[in-house]
């Protein structure tokens, strides 16, 4: 090998994707280095929220109180210190989403005939309906899940019924929320 001769590297050509394409508030989010160039040995994110990463395929999770953008800052190096950068802003969609209704009608008629209140994009959901009398006449941790109406498989009387949903959000994943209120049950 002369001595005389100069190496000349590449550089490399920074690029990354993410997914899933609409990423949602608190769920993970898959960074793919999609750079060109040969000998790419070193990386680092920067995920506009304050995380970073040295990984090659990093995993991030953004918490937002509504819909935000953030810059993605990332830097691909080879092994002979040459680098390139690159910018993308990522949008996070908070679906979050709290309603109960203030009334049923379980009649088996096909219109409102179960009680569900919609909370969308929590972490961890439990809801208790409670009757007159205190006494818990349905539960549940699936936010899908509707009360019919019945307690252990017989119809409930007509009435007024407390219900209490505790929850967290993926925004605010150290607190945990509480709202009651009251739903009818018509017969």
């Amino acid at each position: 090998m002369n001595p005389n001769y100069i190496f000349a590297a590449d550089f490399p050509d920074a690029d990354f994707t993410w997914s899933p394409d609409e990423p949602t508030n608190g769920r993970p989010v898959q960074f793919t280095n999609l750079s060109t160039g040969e000998d790419i040995t070193q990386f680092y994110w920067n995920f506009g929220d304050g995380g970073t990463s040295i990984n090659e395929n990093p995993v991030h999770a953004y918490h937002v109180l509504s819909d935000e953008s953030f810059n993605v800052y990332f830097r691909a190096t080879n092994r002979y210190g040459c680098s390139d950068d690159t910018l993308k802003t990522i949008s996070i969609i908070d679906k979050y989403a709290f309603y109960v209704p203030n009334s049923f009608t379980p009649n088996n008629d096909g219109v409102n005939d179960l009680f569900l209140p919609r909370v969308t994009d929590v972490l961890k959901y439990h809801l208790v309906i409670y009757n007159r009398n205190g006494e818990a006449v349905f539960q549940s941790i699936d936010t899908e899940e509707a009360w019919d109406g019945t307690y252990k498989g017989v119809p409930c009387p007509k009435g007024v019924y407390t219900w209490v949903i505790t929850y967290i959000r993926y925004s605010a994943q150290e607190t945990e929320l509480r709202q009651t209120g009251s739903v009818t049950l018509i017969r």
